[in-house]
């Protein structure tokens, strides 16, 4: 049975012709905190693209605030480049943002982003005591001779030149 066309699917061709993408399929994935699709490029390319819409405003609404997405996105970003996590990577649009902004049918402003494919399974386990112990020990390690997180945000912005929505320390 084929699965119909759907308007977030309209949106997600809008948003693909943002980036520099060899001929992008998608393939939609969910619906929750984000409407999700893997996308899939013509060389060989994987990628997941979320359209920052929840399926509930019970969830939340913080998809729909550019600067939350924003940092969330320039902390995956400095995570990924800065350590051996393996995070997905967010990918820059033509204009050098990491989060692509729509107008969506009602005038609604849409923020969507895309990260590097990574394989493998969902995970629908709560975490441990002692998972959430070990992640926030990597998060937060700190070195006398390297940068903390936030300088390294800070110093992704500079890099890259393009203008934080936050001062030093601020939303971090």
């Amino acid at each position: 049975m084929k699965r119909r066309v759907t308007k977030f699917d309209e949106i997600a061709k809008r948003v693909l012709d943002y980036y520099e993408l060899i001929e992008p399929r998608i393939a939609f994935i969910r619906h929750n905190d984000n409407v999700t699709y893997r996308v899939t490029t013509s060389n060989s390319k994987a990628y997941l693209l979320r359209i920052h819409i929840p399926i509930t405003s019970a969830i939340g609404t913080h998809g729909a605030d550019y600067k939350m997405v924003n940092s969330e996105v320039t902390w995956m970003l400095a995570l990924a480049q800065e350590t051996n996590l393996t995070i997905p990577k967010p990918k820059r649009n033509r204009s050098g943002e990491l989060v692509t902004r729509i107008q969506g049918g009602d005038g609604a402003t849409i923020n969507s982003t895309l990260l590097s494919w990574i394989e493998g399974e969902p995970y629908h386990k709560d975490l441990e005591s002692n998972d959430t112990e070990y992640l926030g020990k990597v998060v937060i390690e700190e070195d006398e001779d390297e940068p903390t997180y936030a300088e390294v945000i800070i110093d992704t912005y500079a890099k890259e030149d393009v203008k934080t929505p936050y001062t030093a320390g601020e939303g971090i």
